[in-house]
């Protein structure tokens, strides 16, 4: 079972921390739904990782929030502009409905994986808010990387505001 995580605050606005973690993905998870910025969902995450200084479970959540939505764009990339520009380059311009076949095909795929993600944010949002450390299946390896690189831009942040 993994372990509960002791009640604390967090930096950002000396708000508990399980609610800054669970702003982390349900952030992303609204950024998701608001056409045209789907694929900077990742952004407010982001913003929250930069921004927290104490508290290492917010940290946590938001490289995971951060990996899941990188990987939803990718995704989401995928089969929206790929897919549907093979598809479409394919169809024949003289018959309507051959097309259809493959927009709904496109559709169908896009809906799957934002219920899919939409699930995964919603588990991940209540182990959040309820302390509870939590990794989500298949992003372990991709969350350390991510973390790696955000860690490095923090403490050269971090050095170069010390020389100012």
């Amino acid at each position: 079972m993994k372990e509960k995580i002791k009640k604390h605050q967090s930096s950002i606005a000396n708000v508990d921390a399980n609610i800054m973690a669970l702003l982390t993905y349900v952030g992303g998870a609204i950024l998701a739904f608001v056409p045209g910025l789907k694929f900077f969902s990742w952004a407010v995450p982001l913003v929250i990782y930069f921004l927290e200084k104490k508290s290492d479970f917010v940290k946590k959540h938001a490289v995971q929030s951060i990996s899941l939505n990188i990987v939803s764009s990718v995704f989401m990339f995928i089969i929206l502009v790929i897919l549907g520009g093979i598809i479409s380059s394919f169809s024949n311009p003289y018959y309507y409905g051959s097309g259809l076949a493959g927009l709904a095909l496109v559709g169908l795929l896009s809906t799957i994986l934002g219920i899919v993600v939409l699930i995964v944010v919603i588990i991940a949002s209540v182990k959040a808010y309820n302390y509870k450390s939590y990794t989500i299946p298949l992003l372990g390896k991709l969350n350390s990387a991510v973390d790696k690189i955000l860690s490095k831009i923090a403490k050269s942040n971090n050095k170069e505001s010390k020389k100012s």
